[in-house]
């Protein structure tokens, strides 16, 4: 038997000089490997999307501890509020990111109080997911 550091250096000196390759359907590619690289030609989604139902807010309104839902943002419709200091929009699952956030809090970190609808979140309870910083706009048939 031999070392098990042996056997690795042994697989990294082979040396295949002829690949066979062939075309075919991925669903037909098991048991296969990949002769080069499979690259999306866009992101997917494209858009920052919510991973989670939440409330979307800018990262310093945390200290506020108190915001005013200030919209309702279901998923598959194109929001056209954006979260300003002092607010936030309550945001689902595969909801577009609303313009200015970049942090959910899960809606189980959250109390709702009062007819006014205002968020109260306790900072030891939160959990932030910082968005990509995208500067991003819809397409004009969704405007």
């Amino acid at each position: 038997m031999i070392h098990f550091d042996e056997s690795i250096q042994m697989i990294e000196n082979l040396e295949i000089h002829n690949y066979k390759t062939k075309t075919m359907h991925l669903m037909d590619a098991q048991g296969y490997v990949l002769a080069e690289d499979i690259v999306a030609d866009h992101n997917s989604p494209e858009l920052p999307t919510s991973a989670m139902d939440g409330y979307a807010i800018l990262h310093e309104d945390m200290a506020l501890g108190r915001l005013h839902i200030a919209s309702i943002n279901p998923a598959g419709l194109a929001l056209q509020d954006e979260v300003i200091g002092g607010t936030c929009i309550k945001t689902f699952t595969g909801s577009l990111m609303p313009h200015g956030a970049d942090t959910l809090i899960p809606i189980e970190n959250v109390e709702v109080e009062g007819e006014k609808r205002y968020l109260k979140a306790s900072l030891y309870v939160l959990w932030e997911r910082t968005m990509p910083k995208v500067n991003y706009s819809l397409p004009r048939e969704q405007k």
